[in-house]
């Protein structure tokens, strides 16, 4: 009688761990919040381990969707501001839209910083023109086929960087 309550409650503390295992285990995957700016960033474990590195990137290169800054430039009469506009590309960002309401005589579009090969950056002037379009690049890069643009409104200028030579080139 002594073995059967024994045997009994080894399987049951047997039981028991296995149960506390599995449990160990399997665990709820990570709640992503919504993500509302160019800078947020996401970690990535690669192959689903944490890493010393902490890497992170943009939503933009988790999700494969264009990420775009839309602005509207104008004064606190509601016209447009007559010293111009100046912008600076985040890590991914893909488009700078900027709403007009007439001709801005013109505005400033600097590249990012540390962009991958073959990231891609627009600016389109919606609504209105922009006179003179100045596209700089960061520290470093050079850009090819001219960065003073006149823009039409609703056409967008777009340039492509090439990481082997450092260089935007227009496209």
């Amino acid at each position: 009688m002594r073995h059967k309550r024994l045997i009994a409650a080894i399987a049951f503390a047997g039981g028991l761990t296995a149960a506390a295992l599995a449990y160990a285990q399997s665990y709820p995957p990570p709640i992503v919040p919504l993500i509302h700016s160019t800078t947020d960033l996401i970690p990535i474990s690669p192959n689903g381990a944490p890493t010393a590195q902490g890497w992170q990137v943009a939503p933009a290169q988790v999700s494969n969707a264009p990420q775009y800054v839309k602005v509207g430039v104008v004064n606190g009469s509601g016209a447009i501001a007559s010293n111009g506009y100046s912008s600076y590309f985040a890590q991914a960002q893909t488009y700078l839209i900027i709403v007009l309401t007439a001709t801005m005589p013109y505005s400033y579009a600097t590249a990012a910083l540390a962009p991958s090969d073959g990231a891609r950056e627009c600016v389109t002037a919606s609504g209105g023109a922009i006179s003179l379009l100045y596209f700089q690049p960061s520290a470093g890069q050079t850009v090819t086929g001219g960065s003073a643009i006149v823009l039409a409104a609703n056409v967008s200028a777009c340039f492509t960087y090439s990481l082997a030579n450092l260089t935007w080139d227009r496209s």
